[in-house]
Formats: C-alpha cells, sequence, structure tokens
C-alpha cells in the first residue's frame, strides 16, 4: 500500500481555529468519559450486599446521576 503525502498548508486556512480545535478536542474527552462511566457502572451491575430492592434502586439512582452527566457533556 502505497501512502499519498498530506498537503498541510490547507490545513491552516480553513474556518477553524486552533483554540476551537483545543475546545472541540476538551470536550470530546468529557464526553468520552462521562459516557465511559456510564458503561462501567452497567459492567460492574449491582452490589452484591445490598438487599434486592435496595440494589436496584441504588443501582437505577447512579446509573441516572452517569447518564445525567453524559446530557450535561453533550450540551
Amino acid at each position: 500500500m502505497q501512502l499519498t503525502p498530506v498537503d498541510t498548508s490547507s490545513v491552516m486556512t480553513s474556518d477553524l481555529s486552533v483554540d476551537q480545535l483545543q475546545k472541540a478536542m476538551k470536550a470530546v474527552r468529557e464526553l468520552r468519559a462521562s459516557v465511559s462511566l456510564v458503561f462501567d457502572k452497567l459492567n460492574s451491575g449491582m452490589k452484591e450486599t445490598e438487599s434486592s430492592g435496595d440494589k436496584d434502586k441504588s443501582f437505577l439512582s447512579e446509573l441516572r446521576e452517569c447518564l445525567s452527566k453524559v446530557n450535561t457533556d453533550i450540551e
């Protein structure tokens, strides 16, 4: 497979500034982190030490908090 060199002279001529790119990358990192928390919570499931009713409520409450963080990061 032959790689073709990329003309980098046109990269900085776009409408995006370096500052805007940095802000976008930061927002993506924050969103990825909050989504990871959701999947970690789903992966870990409910704690074995809690009673059945308490497990459900606690798990759903923690999951709701994680999803709320994702929602906040999207906005």
